[in-house]
């Protein structure tokens, strides 16, 4: 009797490339750690802001149709201490990412990361109309951090989605 293994051994090692590999990724820099379906490309942007010049900096993936996406910047600290509540400069943020992106904002509730920093959680339709994005926005003393995935709208909310947005955490000095 003749036995087959090529045929399940090549349906294997594809099935294992198909897989997704989660990595945890670290910013030593921006002090935080998120688990990510492979791994993201970093950068940095100067942009100037009604409240000076900012550093924005950014890890993204994209991987199966999302985009994955982690960016941070330092404020001055005479805004971070007049923003101390957080409201106004997550409202700031959040109209800056919708207007940025031409979206439609769908969702928007108050949220806090750790219990004690107040953050924002959004949710948008893109102008195309098949595509959305999610985001949660945190003030931490003077930095702001914002998660970000977009995706088709259906997949805003899946597995992945959700294991990316939950496993985002600060290093807190």
């Amino acid at each position: 009797m003749k036995s087959n293994w090529f045929a399940p051994v090549v349906m294997i090692i594809l099935l294992a490339g198909c897989l997704q590999s989660w990595k945890e990724f670290s910013s030593a820099e921006g002090r935080y750690t998120v688990l990510m379906p492979g791994a993201p490309t970093e950068k940095t942007q100067n942009l100037k802001t009604p409240v000076g010049d900012l550093s924005m900096h950014g890890a993204f993936l994209d991987h199966n149709h999302s985009g994955y996406l982690v960016m941070y910047n330092d404020f001055p600290e005479a805004f971070a201490q007049a923003a101390a509540q957080g409201s106004a400069a997550l409202t700031d943020s959040r109209d800056s990412l919708v207007e940025g992106s031409h979206g439609k904002l769908v969702g928007d509730q108050a949220i806090t990361l750790m219990g004690k920093y107040p953050g924002r959680e959004i949710q948008m339709e893109m102008p195309d109309g098949t595509r959305a994005l999610r985001a949660r926005m945190y003030l931490v003393k003077n930095r702001m951090y914002r998660v970000v995935i977009t995706a088709l709208k259906d997949d805003l909310f899946t597995k992945d989605a959700n294991k990316f947005m939950e496993s985002f955490k600060i290093q807190e000095n």
